[in-house]
């Protein structure tokens, strides 16, 4: 029978880095606005310094998505059958690299899951990041 929750508890900043860092599929939702609308799109990701990067294609919504955007970011898992989880959420504003910078962000092998060629690079810079957990 499965486990009933038992709270929510705030994690500390530490720990949703340590999360962001250690997800096991690497793989969260980039939320922004796109029109005047509210818009979800799932990517996958690495963590470079304190901020996080997605690959895209040339000529997506997130490709569109000039410098300096504010997006949030949101990464969870869960075990359905004992009722706990987390989720972390960051948000911060989209970095279009130059050169020398997507250079840098070749060198994650980041490699997306969605089929096609994904050539664009976008860098989130996290300004403030919290998560929670229910158990």
């Amino acid at each position: 029978m499965a486990g009933s929750a038992t709270g929510v508890v705030r994690l500390a900043e530490t720990r949703c880095w340590e999360l962001l860092r250690t997800h096991r599929h690497l793989l969260g939702r980039v939320g922004f606005v796109e029109g005047n609308r509210a818009a979800i799109r799932p990517v996958n990701y690495r963590l470079h310094h304190r901020g996080l990067v997605f690959r895209t294609a040339v000529g997506s919504t997130l490709a569109g998505l000039p410098d300096g955007t504010a997006v949030t970011f949101q990464v969870d898992d869960v075990d359905a059958h004992w009722r706990e989880g987390w989720s972390v959420i960051a948000e911060g504003t989209v970095e279009v690299p130059g050169e020398e910078l997507r250079a840098e962000l070749e060198q994650l092998g980041l490699e997306p899951w969605a089929p096609g060629e994904h050539h664009e690079y976008r860098r989130v810079r996290i300004d403030d990041v919290s998560g929670r957990r229910i158990d």
